[in-house]
Parts: C-alpha cells; sequence; structure tokens
C-alpha cells in the first residue's frame, strides 16, 4: 500500500503537490504532468521531458529529456553534449579541454601549457608553453619560437636540415 498526502485541486490545468513514500515530493501542473519532485536521492527541477535541472548527492545537471548538455560531477563541469561529440570540460586537475567529433582540439592545462590542434598521427598543432611556440605535426616541432626570440625552422640532428635566426 501506497500512503501519502495531495495539497490543492487534483484538475487539469491546476498546480497541486503530493507527498508519498514512492515517488517522494511531486509538483503537478495539472492531471499527470509533474514539473518538479525530490524523491530522497534526486532533486529534479522541470518536466523531466524537457529543459529541466536534476540534483543528486554526485552532480548537478541541465538536460534536456534524456540528454546531459551541462553536467558538474566529481569537481568536473561538462558544457555541451558528450554524446553529440561538441563539449568542452574544465576541470582543477586537468585544466580545460575542447572536443569537436569527440576529439581533443583544444587544451589549457593548469600549468599553463595550451595545445591548439589534435596531437595525433599526421595531425598539426601548436603548443605553448612557458613562452615557447612549437609548431608541430603530432608531437615532433617543425618550427620553434622560442621565448628569447630565437626562431628555428626545421630539425636539428643528423640528416636534418634546419634554419636558425638568432634575436640577438
Amino acid at each position: 500500500d501506497t500512503y501519502g498526502v495531495a495539497l490543492g485541486k487534483y484538475a487539469a490545468s491546476i498546480s497541486h503537490v503530493t507527498i508519498d513514500a514512492t515517488n517522494g515530493i511531486r509538483f503537478f501542473d495539472g492531471i499527470s504532468t509533474v514539473i518538479s519532485q525530490w524523491n530522497g536521492a534526486t532533486l529534479t527541477l522541470g518536466s523531466t521531458a524537457t529543459e529541466h535541472v536534476s540534483i543528486s548527492a554526485t552532480a548537478v545537471q541541465f538536460k534536456d529529456g534524456a540528454d546531459v548538455y551541462t553536467d558538474l560531477t566529481a569537481g568536473v563541469l561538462t558544457l555541451g553534449l558528450v554524446s553529440g561529440g561538441e563539449y568542452v570540460t574544465v576541470d582543477g586537475t586537468n585544466g580545460i579541454k575542447m572536443y569537436s567529433n569527440a576529439i581533443q582540439e583544444v587544451s589549457i592545462t593548469t600549468a599553463g601549457v595550451v595545445t591548439i590542434g589534435q596531437v595525433a598521427a599526421s595531425q598539426g598543432n601548436v603548443i605553448i608553453s612557458s613562452g615557447d611556440m612549437f609548431f608541430r605535426i603530432n608531437t615532433i616541432a617543425y618550427v620553434t619560437i622560442s621565448a628569447t626570440g630565437n626562431i628555428l625552422v626545421g630539425q636539428t640532428g643528423a640528416g636534418q636540415s634546419n634554419v636558425y635566426i638568432s634575436s640577438g
């Protein structure tokens, strides 16, 4: 048996509240449209069929139906639709990361290192670290501009060609 209490008029287009052991506290807009609920574990603000906020002991989420567009879990803030591949994460350990098609395209670490572009085979990227800039393919720098203004185009080492321009 389910026991509870209801407050307000139970009718179409009339707001009312119910409290019971199975569903917790529910706020209705009309006879069956739940616009807010607290079931003891999760507080939901808004209709779960459309845009709503879900708050639990482990997460705060802004959702549209089942799709999560903003999530704060364990100190990591995620903005965007992860399942759609376009999103940003922000956290105190890994910094800021931006994704496109679920592939990391931009990273700003907590140490201040900026990476723009994919770090992967045959992919170009730019790294800014401690005042130095590196223009790379995957992890190999082909142009380096140092914090002191020196420029190296090409690679150093046996069998490698390069141009070095000194700032001084």
